[in-house]
């Protein structure tokens, strides 16, 4: 059985950045939306990526 999916209010940001954006975002973009460090972003873009 797979382990569910956690949302945090961080991944909630990343989510939001994405809805509002008007263009394609990369991993240092979102970083620069939310205003996290990349080093947070990316291990949240990789389970978001995962996710089913």
């Amino acid at each position: 059985m797979r382990t569910p999916f956690r949302i945090t209010s961080v991944t909630l940001d990343v989510l939001e950045a994405f809805l509002v954006s008007r263009e394609e975002l990369h991993g240092f973009a979102v970083a620069k939306a939310v205003g996290k460090p990349t080093g947070s972003m990316y291990p949240i873009l990789g389970r978001l990526d995962q996710a089913d």
